[in-house]
């Protein structure tokens, strides 16, 4: 199980079979996403995303390797490890709109101009 510890702001992965818990972030660390193997977590740091392979022989251990800045929030990575699904803020880029029930309003335009 992978957590962030919100009082440290690192990430920890914690083994459910009881054979303990390490930090994997080493200098701050959040969102993490588990990769295709229980082996690969991602996560975020003020640095970029960093890919984190956790050992398991006789304890926990941890290998971590910069993969550079990605702005947004990671909301999700491909069974590969390459392809990461990001959310960013829309900032000065028009916001989506929705329009409900614009068919009504078109019919009623429509017949308007037909009188």
């Amino acid at each position: 199980m992978a957590y962030t510890d919100r009082n440290e702001e690192e990430v920890h992965v914690h083994a459910l079979d009881g054979s303990g818990t390490i930090q994997v972030s080493a200098k701050g660390g959040s969102q993490p996403i588990w990769g295709e193997t229980s082996q690969q977590l991602f996560y975020r740091t003020f640095d970029g995303m960093v890919q984190a392979r956790i050992h398991s022989s006789s304890s926990l251990g941890v290998e971590r390797t910069p993969l550079g800045v990605m702005a947004g929030s990671v909301e999700d990575v491909s069974r590969d490890g390459a392809t990461f699904l990001i959310i960013e803020p829309l900032g000065d880029r028009p916001a989506v709109q929705i329009a409900v029930g614009w068919a009504d309003a078109v019919r009623r335009q429509l017949l308007a101009r037909t009188r």
